[in-house]
C-alpha cells in the first residue's frame, strides 16, 4: 500500500468516527475560542478578589516572621506585637484606617535564608504590600535586605530586630527603612559603660562568639568598647553555630582566669552555653550576655543557671513609662499596657513584642496622618510621628549610617532571684536602675 492510499483510508477512518459521535460533542475552533476567552476573564476576576490580589482600599501590611527554625521566638513576638496593635485600633478608631481595610499577610521565613529571600520578594511583587514589618533575627534581615533593595518600588520597611550592622550598610540611606531597635554597637557602647560604673577598669575579659551573622557583626564592636574602657582582652574563642558541644572552647576560657565572660551568641547557642558554663564550674564573677537573656525561652530552658546573667534591652517590664499625650489609648503608660498584655496572653510581655506593637501602632497612625499608602507619603508621615511610648520616645532620627533610628538607647540588666522567681534588675543607666550589678555565686 502506498503512502498516499494509507493516508486517503487514515483520513476516512477519522471522518467515519466524527460522524458517529453525538453532535453537541464535536466543538468547532471558534467555539472553543470563546470558552478559552471566557475562562481567562473568569481568571483575572479570580485573581483581582483573591486575598493575595492587591485591592483598591485596603492598607496591606506584610509580615516577613521567623514563625518556624530556630529564631521562632523572634518571629512569634513579631506576630503577638503586631496583631495586638491592628486589635487595639480597631476597639479604639474602628475596623479601617483612613478609610482602608487593615489587611495583614503573614509570611514563614521558616529562619531559612534562602526562604527569607523568596517570602520578602513574595510579599513586594505578589502580595503588593504597603510596608513590611520583620523580621527578627539578624541572619534572616541581613538575607532581606538584597530581594528589597532590588525591587524598583520597594515599600516601606519597619525592622523591629536584627541588630547587625552588615544590615545597616546594606541598607545605606534609602528612605524607606526604618529601623526600631538597638544596633550592634548601641549594645556595646551600654554594656561597657554598666561595666565601668560597677566594677571600675582594668578587669581581665574573655570573649566567646560565634561564627555567623550575630557574632561575625558583634565581636569588632565588643573589642572596641572594652578596648577603649580600660578593659584587658584575654581571651577570644569562635565558636560554630548550632555546634554540638562548646566544653574544648570553655576549658581555653578557664586557663585565662578571666573576671568577665563577654558572650556573643544567640537563642538554642546561648541555652548551651550558659549550661555548660555552669556545669563545667568555670566560676568567672561576671556573665555578659546580650539580647538572649531578655528572652522567655533562655530562661524557662535554664532554670536556676540563668541566674546572674546580664542584658540590654530598650523594654524591659517595670520602667513605669507615661501614656503618650496625644494617643493615650493607644500608647497608654506602661503600667496599664503591661496590664492588659498579662491580661490577654497570661505572660509578661517581651521585647520583641512591644517593639512590633510599637511599630505597626506608628504605621497605622501614618497612614492615618497622610491618608495615603504609597511609600512617599507614608514614609513622611512615619518619619514625622512622635509619641510617647513603653519603650520611650519614638522619634525617628539618624544613625551612624541610616537614616531612620528610634529606640537606640538601651539599658543594662541582670537576671536576680528574688523569691522564687528571677526578675530583670536594672544597674544602669542611673537615672533608670532600680536595682546593682551581683557578682554571681561561687560553685
Amino acid at each position: 500500500m502506498t503512502w498516499a492510499v494509507r493516508a486517503r483510508n487514515n483520513k476516512a477512518r477519522e471522518t467515519a468516527m466524527r460522524s458517529n459521535l453525538p453532535r453537541d460533542t464535536l466543538i468547532s475552533r471558534r467555539r472553543l475560542t470563546t470558552i478559552l476567552g471566557r475562562a481567562t476573564i473568569c481568571l483575572a476576576v479570580w485573581l483581582a478578589i483573591s486575598p493575595t490580589a492587591r485591592a483598591d482600599g485596603e492598607f496591606r501590611i506584610g509580615l516577613p516572621m521567623e514563625l518556624s527554625g530556630r529564631f521562632v521566638a523572634f518571629g512569634a513576638q513579631i506576630k503577638r506585637g503586631v496583631e495586638t496593635a491592628v486589635e487595639t485600633w480597631k476597639k479604639v478608631r474602628g475596623d479601617k484606617v483612613a478609610g482602608r481595610d487593615i489587611v495583614l499577610i503573614e509570611r514563614d521565613t521558616q529562619s531559612n535564608n534562602t526562604t527569607t529571600v523568596s517570602v520578602m520578594s513574595q510579599l513586594i511583587n505578589s502580595d503588593k504590600a504597603d510596608i513590611l514589618i520583620g523580621p527578627g533575627g539578624s541572619d534572616s534581615g541581613a538575607a532581606a535586605v538584597p530581594p528589597w533593595k532590588q525591587a524598583e518600588d520597594h515599600p516601606v520597611w519597619i525592622v523591629p530586630g536584627v541588630s547587625a550592622t552588615v544590615v545597616e550598610k546594606q541598607v545605606g540611606k534609602d528612605p524607606y527603612f526604618f529601623h526600631t531597635f538597638p544596633w550592634t554597637y548601641h549594645y556595646h557602647e551600654t554594656i561597657v559603660a554598666g561595666l565601668k560604673q560597677a566594677l571600675g577598669t582594668g578587669k581581665k575579659v574573655a570573649i566567646v562568639y560565634s561564627d555567623g551573622a550575630y557574632g561575625r557583626a558583634h565581636i569588632d564592636y565588643a573589642r572596641q568598647y572594652l578596648k577603649d574602657g580600660g578593659y584587658n582582652i584575654v581571651d577570644e574563642e569562635l565558636i560554630r553555630e548550632n555546634a554540638p558541644d562548646f566544653l574544648p572552647s570553655l576549658l581555653k576560657v578557664r586557663s585565662s582566669h578571666p573576671d568577665i565572660l563577654y558572650t556573643l551568641v544567640q537563642t538554642s547557642d546561648a541555652v548551651l552555653l550558659a549550661k555548660e558554663i555552669y556545669s563545667a564550674k568555670l566560676n568567672i564573677p561576671y556573665l555578659i550576655g546580650t539580647f538572649q537573656a531578655t528572652l522567655p525561652e533562655f530562661k524557662n530552658a535554664l532554670g536556676e543557671v540563668q541566674n546572674c546573667w546580664t542584658g540590654v534591652n530598650t523594654y524591659v517590664v517595670g520602667l513605669h513609662s507615661k501614656a503618650d499625650a496625644t494617643e493615650a489609648k493607644l500608647f497608654p503608660a506602661s503600667d496599664e499596657w503591661e496590664a492588659a498584655w498579662r491580661a490577654k496572653y497570661n505572660k509578661e510581655p517581651e521585647y520583641m513584642e512591644a517593639g512590633s506593637y510599637i511599630s505597626a501602632m506608628l504605621a497605622l497612625l501614618a497612614v492615618e496622618q497622610a491618608n495615603a499608602t504609597d511609600r512617599d507619603h507614608l514614609s513622611t508621615a512615619l518619619a514625622a510621628g512622635v509619641h510617647d511610648t513603653v519603650m520611650g520616645n519614638s522619634q525617628f532620627q539618624p544613625s551612624a549610617i541610616a537614616l531612620h533610628q528610634a529606640f537606640g538607647t538601651v539599658v543594662d540588666f541582670q537576671l536576680q532571684k528574688q523569691g522564687d522567681t528571677y526578675a530583670s534588675v536594672i544597674f544602669y543607666p542611673p537615672a533608670r536602675a532600680n536595682g546593682k550589678l551581683q557578682a554571681c555565686p561561687a560553685q
